[in-house]
């Protein structure tokens, strides 16, 4: 129905309630707002990327530029972060750059009993308490857009390169109207045909 959400983002509790819905799979895009009466379990999808095309536009941003680095990018990415992430850093120079990587909060949405008070959110995918940045200890944490990051105490997000992995879409636009006071510098993410031999 998804006729009283906000956007094809938000999970549609209003149109699961008219079917007496138990809990609620959403595929495709997500802002992972809390939900409020039901579970959700989120499918983020996988979009295709040319690892090495993306590794080689970030990493150009390392010889430009002499601030931090905080990696966001499309949740539909999620799944390459961690090949994306080892290639930046073998590709780092041998000046310590800090970059620090987002992590995906979660995919599962809990609704609680006073949501208002707490984000709904049941856990972290992959390792966001542990080690997601290169050379920075933990401070102060950030969350937008269903990432997640910790920027070392002392510091603001306008001291940091933000880098964009992802389409323009309403996801960057978040980034850049929350984030305004920051240079962001972005990869556009291509569609990767896949070929077969018939």
């Amino acid at each position: 129905m998804a006729d009283t959400t906000f956007g094809s983002c938000c999970v549609d509790e209003v149109g699961a309630s008219h079917i007496a819905a138990d809990c609620i799979i959403h595929y495709g895009h997500t802002c992972l707002s809390p939900t409020s009466t039901l579970p959700a379990f989120c499918v983020f999808g996988k979009a295709s990327i040319s690892l090495s095309h993306c590794v080689e536009k970030l990493s150009s941003y390392f010889w430009t530029n002499d601030k931090p680095i905080v990696v966001l990018y499309g949740l539909e990415y999620a799944h390459a972060i961690s090949q994306i992430k080892g290639a930046l850093v073998e590709a780092m120079p041998k000046v310590k750059v800090e970059l620090n990587f987002s992590d995906v909060m979660c995919s599962i949405i809990n609704p609680l009993e006073d949501h208002r008070q707490s984000d709904g959110l049941l856990g972290c995918l992959g390792s966001c308490t542990s080690n997601n940045s290169l050379g920075a200890a933990t401070g102060t944490r950030y969350s937008l857009g269903g990432l997640v990051w910790n920027l070392p105490e002392g510091l603001r997000m306008e001291d940091y390169l933000l880098l964009w992995i992802g389409p323009d879409n309403s996801a960057f636009a978040n980034v850049v109207l929350t984030f305004n006071g920051c240079e962001i510098g972005r990869h556009i993410a291509m569609f990767v045909p896949k070929y077969s031999h018939l």
